[in-house]
């Protein structure tokens, strides 16, 4: 049986959004093009010499003016694409028992639960989906193809393990009839035999019917593609030219201070190197490629250099330290430019030090008698890393008509693997696997 996650409401609700990859180049397969989310330092009073004669501002401005003809505005499409999300997570729970007046709630419980959770995990997720973008239409519109999932559960911190440990000294509380409250600091929630759900429960659920289990697996693979879609959208809005995006490089172009650093040749054409630095409240600095022909960006790197958000609140606190990401934009069929590859990282620790309170008593009635009080503290501490990377293998236009009509099939899931197969993929692999992905093994094996 498990519980309906009435722990992560109380003492937790923050996500896990710092261990993980290292700043290390990845080479996609067959295009040659080479993600790298390092930023070398470079003086801004370094010249680079050239026959053109622009400055930077000039630049700039032109780049901005072009943005909307490049970015934004285009038709519908259908587009196939690879993405992948690595997560890593390390953190320490601590349980300190503050007074129990039920022997099954004592120091060694505590110090046991404590043991039980897993200190560090890796979770990678990668697939193939079909999608449909630049529409008005809204909901899900992407389908997966193909896809895989590294992940160990045995490893993997999941709130819902607590909540099963504590419920299992619940249950005889429950099956006499009582009722219990959970406090933490100022919030309760009062819970009851309806917040649970018993065995004798999924012993009727295991009795479906073919039609009803058809029905779950699209109902998950809706789900896992939806995912897919979320993660697309979370790297479209790192997009320098993102109306609701965090990087605000040209939108408040005169917090920033730009110089061109290099003059090269670069996807048939020749583009400014521009190097963008803070100059007055702004959070970011890297680099942005400027091309000769038509001002398009074809290429931008960036790195946040301060916290970009966070949070704390009643022994809750919250921050996002590292928010950096290398993109690559290539001419599509529409005259425009589309991110071709692209790798996102973001950061973060969620701090937890709250008290919880168990109580445990005869009936609803308010004073009604109160059998048994456990108050505890959780301490828990996390630093966590998310990696997103981003592969478009092909687009085409979309008729008004095709896109009424497109409708996406869930059929496909991720496939979970033991340890990672290089042969899943076949001749279609462009993006080689992270040193974490190549290291994966499953501790249990069924």
């Amino acid at each position: 049986m498990q519980m309906k996650n009435w722990l992560t409401s109380l003492f937790l609700g923050a996500a896990l959004l710092v261990w993980g990859q290292k700043n290390e180049p990845v080479t996609i397969l067959g295009t040659g093009d080479t993600l790298d989310l390092s930023i070398a330092p470079i003086s801004l009073n370094e010249v680079v010499l050239s026959n053109k004669k622009i400055g930077v501002d000039e630049l700039i401005s032109k780049a901005r003016a072009a943005m909307k003809k490049h970015y934004l505005g285009q038709q519908p499409q259908e587009i196939q694409y690879f993405i992948r999300r690595s997560d890593y997570v390390k953190q320490n729970t601590n349980f300190t028992l503050k007074k129990s007046t039920d022997p099954a709630f004592d120091q060694t419980f505590f110090k046991n639960l404590a043991q039980s959770i897993p200190t560090r995990s890796d979770v990678h997720k990668e697939g193939m989906f079909h999608a449909v973008i630049g529409g008005t239409s809204t909901g899900l519109q992407t389908e997966m193809i193909k896809g895989m999932i590294l992940e160990d559960e045995d490893k993997t911190f999941d709130i819902a393990n607590i909540e099963e440990q504590l419920e299992k000294k619940i249950t005889k509380g429950l099956d006499a009839g009582n009722f219990f409250k959970v406090k933490s600091g100022v919030f309760g929630k009062k819970l009851k035999e309806d917040d649970f759900e018993f065995s004798s429960k999924k012993a009727k659920d295991s009795a479906k019917t073919p039609e009803q289990l058809a029905q779950e697996r699209i109902k998950r693979a809706a789900g896992q593609a939806m995912q897919a879609q979320g993660w697309r959208k979370e790297m479209e809005e790192a997009a320098f030219f993102s109306e609701d995006g965090q990087i605000d490089v040209f939108e408040n172009y005169k917090k920033y201070r730009f110089q061109i650093i290099d003059y090269r040749w670069y996807q048939n054409d020749w583009v400014y190197v521009v190097r963008f630095e803070p100059k007055s409240g702004a959070s970011y600095n890297g680099t942005l490629w400027i091309n000769e022909t038509d001002y398009a960006v074809v290429q931008y790197k960036f790195n946040n250099l301060k916290p970009i958000k966070s949070f704390a609140l009643l022994g809750i606190a919250y921050k996002v330290t590292g928010y950096k990401g290398h993109y690559i934009y290539k001419p599509n069929t529409q005259g425009g430019y589309q991110l071709h590859v692209g790798m996102l990282r973001k950061e973060a620790w969620v701090r937890v030090d709250r008290p919880l309170t168990l109580m445990e008593r005869k009936s609803r009635t308010i004073g009604s008698k109160k059998l048994n009080e456990v108050d505890f503290k959780v301490n828990f501490k996390a630093e966590a890393q998310e990696e997103y990377t981003y592969l478009l293998q092909n687009q085409k236009p979309l008729k008004s008509e095709e896109l009424s009509t497109w409708k996406p099939n869930h059929q496909k899931e991720w496939t979970k693997l033991s340890s990672y197969d290089k042969s899943f993929w076949g001749n279609t692999l462009q993006l080689p696997p992270n040193e974490s992905m190549e290291a994966f093994k499953l501790s249990k094996v069924n």
